[in-house]
């Protein structure tokens, strides 16, 4: 709108950045985990089995760090999103 400054009245980002943050994050780990079905195959029964019973079925009995550490069996890092937003998706 001609005459404000959405910026500088826009309450919910600035209020809301702490939660923001954690899009990007979920964002950073979902690439990680998609690079081992990329990897191994998207239809790859082990693949998909793993990841079954490694996060799905083990979530709440484990941090969610574990869960990821677990299925792709090392830490996870935020190169698989770096490589994404590199190709501008």
């Amino acid at each position: 709108v001609d005459g404000t400054h959405q910026y500088a009245s826009f309450g919910h980002l600035a209020g809301y950045s702490s939660n923001y943050y954690t899009y990007q994050w979920s964002n950073a780990i979902a690439e990680e985990l998609l690079s081992r079905f990329k990897k191994e195959g998207l239809r790859n029964k082990k693949t998909a089995n793993d990841y079954r019973h490694k996060v799905l079925a083990a979530t709440g009995t484990k941090s969610a760090n574990d869960l990821v550490t677990d299925f792709l069996g090392r830490q996870f890092s935020i190169d698989a999103y770096v490589e994404r937003l590199g190709k501008g998706e």
